[in-house]
């Protein structure tokens, strides 16, 4: 039978599910809290209708992605800012490491006692392809474009073999840290020599500025070379974004980022996004302690609750 329903009642009952699933992406965010490797990343977003704001400034959806690879859990949350306090306020309890591009907000979140900054060597390595592409002559920008590609030759090689965290640690010693050494070289040579604000001076300083951090995931084997599992994890919404182009209003973004968080939790525990949401919305009201909350959860589901 057509049944035609309006935008509306759609609307709504999507704000009425994330409602309802909210208290599982709290139990999330815990287990982010609660393991010692994060990572974050952010992208603007428009929001249409928000109090005391223009239709056309930018909000923003971030992402808070950690908790151990058996339960890693992706959490979105939409804030009308791009403040520093935000992350500051989601990472208070946490200690680790936390993957992340060089906004300012992570750095200085990586300047606390209890938070190391692991910067992305993505990042890094882009601002010299840019200038190794605009030129034709080799030159620096070359150089240090071929020796980070030996840094991730190591790196596939270490995916592919799936090396202990152990084996891991001690061939980035023997083999990336000379490479980096290099690098290094290199960049301290032509910091007297290129002029800051050309685009071969930004590459250069803002390895030389960032150098510590680019160097931590030399200090154990469990760290990533770079940050692009949040930035690949945050593409998602980045093409959605393409098609629905921006949120009406503020309700709506935040029920987004609930829905966003579980669907792309389910994604990475090969949990299948509908059978889930359809038991979890038909079961949820039952769930009277945060023991049976938790087995809710994508990466603690009973598979053969949803076998139906």
């Amino acid at each position: 039978s057509n049944i035609s329903i309006t935008r509306g009642t759609l609307s709504n009952w999507m704000i009425k599910s994330a409602n309802l699933l909210t208290p599982l992406v709290k139990l999330m965010e815990a287990e982010i809290h609660n393991y010692d490797i994060a990572y974050a990343d952010e992208t603007p977003l428009q929001v249409l209708k928000e109090k005391d704001r223009l239709p056309t400034q930018k909000s923003y959806m971030w992402l808070f992605i950690g908790g151990p690879p058996d339960k890693r859990a992706f959490v979105y949350q939409y804030h009308a800012t791009r403040s520093h306090q935000i992350p500051f306020d989601f990472f208070a309890d946490f200690k680790g490491w936390l993957h992340a591009d060089c906004y300012k907000a992570y750095v200085v979140l990586g300047q606390l006692e209890h938070i190391k900054h692991v910067a992305c060597w993505a990042h890094a390595r882009r601002y010299f392809v840019d200038v190794a592409k605009a030129c034709k002559k080799e030159g620096l920008a070359h150089q240090v474009v071929k020796l980070v590609g030996k840094l991730y030759h190591l790196e596939r090689e270490l995916k592919d073999k799936e090396d202990t965290p152990e084996v891991i640690l001690m061939r980035r010693e023997q083999e990336a840290k000379p490479v980096l050494a290099q690098i290094k070289a290199l960049l301290d040579d032509a910091q007297f020599k290129v002029p800051p604000k050309s685009p071969l001076g930004t590459a250069v300083f803002y390895c030389l500025n960032h150098w510590d951090a680019l160097n931590i995931y030399l200090q154990d084997g469990r760290l990533e070379i770079d940050n692009n599992k949040s930035e690949r994890s945050i593409k998602p919404f980045v093409i959605g974004r393409k098609n629905w182009l921006f949120h009406g209003n503020d309700i709506g973004a935040q029920a987004g980022s609930v829905l966003f968080s579980l669907i792309e939790t389910c994604k990475q525990h090969k949990v299948d996004v509908f059978s889930w949401l359809k038991h979890v919305l038909a079961n949820i009201h039952r769930a009277e302690t945060i023991e049976q909350l938790e087995k809710l959860l994508p990466y603690n589901i009973d598979p053969a609750l949803l076998s139906d």
